[in-house]
């Protein structure tokens, strides 16, 4: 099923670019799928949702396609992560940020996703981006940390703490409270 949604999404997104780099979109998708194996994650409906994770937002793929070509899982991850209508990106992400702490293995997909995002950021020196993932920080860690999924959170904020962002040790000290602090 995994290279199924790897076929599907490279079809999908053909001619679409990621970022500035002006690679091509499925440059992105792996390195999302990348990140969650190394972070271990080797169920294949998150695998697959990993190559079709941003799908309903860019592509004119619906919801009711991707539950007929891979189920009602992996339909449902992708849906998760799917930003909302909105004027506004602070809007549009209301809806992921409800979504996903519904949806088991969403969390480790928007997790894997931001991480793809930031490290791309930082190996081709876009610091506009990552300083709107950097801005965008307080309001995702909020919304997404559950206690859960603590290796990935620290990989994030060690990202941050690379490209000199301020607000990194906000996800470290939620992740590895001292003794006696409330986390």
């Amino acid at each position: 099923m995994i290279e199924r949604a790897k076929t599907y999404a490279e079809k999908a997104h053909k001619g679409q670019n990621y970022g500035p780099s002006e690679k091509p979109y499925t440059y992105h998708l792996e390195k999302v799928v990348g990140v969650l194996r190394r972070f271990g994650i080797e169920d294949m409906d998150i695998l697959s949702a990993g190559w079709l994770h941003d799908i309903l937002e860019d592509t004119e793929t619906t919801f009711e396609n991707l539950m007929d070509e891979f189920g009602s899982r992996v339909a449902t991850l992708v849906d998760a992560v799917t930003d909302g209508p909105g004027p506004t990106r602070t809007q549009r992400k209301l809806r992921p940020y409800r979504l996903i702490p519904l949806c088991p293995g969403a969390l480790e997909l928007k997790l894997a996703d931001r991480i793809a995002n930031l490290e791309a950021s930082l190996d081709e020196g876009h610091t506009r981006l990552l300083e709107r993932y950097a801005k965008e920080h307080v309001g995702f860690l909020g919304a997404l940390f559950d206690g859960t999924c603590l290796p990935m959170w620290d990989h994030l904020a060690g990202l941050f703490e690379k490209g000199g962002c301020g607000n990194a040790g906000i996800v470290v000290v939620l992740a590895n409270p001292r003794e006696g602090e409330p986390a």
